[in-house]
């Protein structure tokens, strides 16, 4: 798959008190780690996907950074315990944006998500920015199509940002035009926004919202 890389071992790595007691097992000795993107074969239900990107948050102004975000988050569940359950998660790799071309690793991201949707696994994305969630929005729906899926967004952000090109301010507006464009209804929640954090001039994602039917919790 294009941009796709395995996991390095190396990232998965922690303390081993299996000498105490067999049961004292921690996340990077159960979980299984795929050395092709081959989600039918891979067992367990739960696939762990990265997207390594600064890309959406350099186009909305924002810190870089968040490329380094999956292999961190990697480093730091590897070695938190490992609990009954846990064995059914599965690291699928990363999805890795070479240079500006987020579009680009969106579509992988998409083909990624879906096909793991349809091997009957749940998706747990490790961003990068929030650009993420459209790339794995728009892999759910396609793995779902006509049927009726939420999106719970807990932010102080909408999202919904009005732009010429995608970024970590818009993937809620993307979906909302790509469930429009299948026709189908898009139901989204967001939980935290803040008056504080969301300047009078963007009103219009306010009213934006009142227009797609949304749901907002405020802080």
């Amino acid at each position: 798959m294009m941009l796709w890389q395995a996991t390095p071992a190396n990232l998965w790595q922690g303390r081993d008190d299996s000498a105490e007691a067999s049961n004292a097992l921690r996340l990077f000795q159960t979980i299984a780690r795929a050395e092709r993107f081959a989600p039918q074969e891979m067992p367990g239900d739960i696939a762990l996907l990265g997207f390594a990107c600064d890309e959406g948050v350099r186009r909305n102004k924002g810190r870089t950074g968040a490329a380094d975000g999956p292999a961190t988050l990697r480093r730091a569940l590897a070695n938190m315990a490992s609990h009954q359950g846990h064995d059914r998660c599965v690291d699928m790799g990363t999805i890795s944006v070479d240079g500006e071309q987020l579009e680009v690793a969106h579509q992988a991201l998409r083909e990624a998500v879906a096909d793991c949707q349809r091997a009957g696994k749940r998706t747990l994305v490790l961003g990068g920015g929030h650009e993420t969630a459209f790339g794995h929005g728009a892999g759910v729906l396609d793995a779902f199509p006509g049927e009726k899926v939420g999106i719970i967004n807990l932010d102080a952000h909408l999202d919904l940002r009005f732009a010429e090109c995608a970024s970590s301010g818009t993937p809620f507006r993307q979906l909302a035009l790509e469930c429009d464009a299948q026709q189908r209804g898009f139901h989204y929640t967001c939980i935290g926004l803040a008056g504080r954090r969301t300047p009078r001039r963007y009103g219009m994602k306010r009213r934006a919202a009142r227009w797609l039917s949304l749901k907002i919790w405020r802080c």
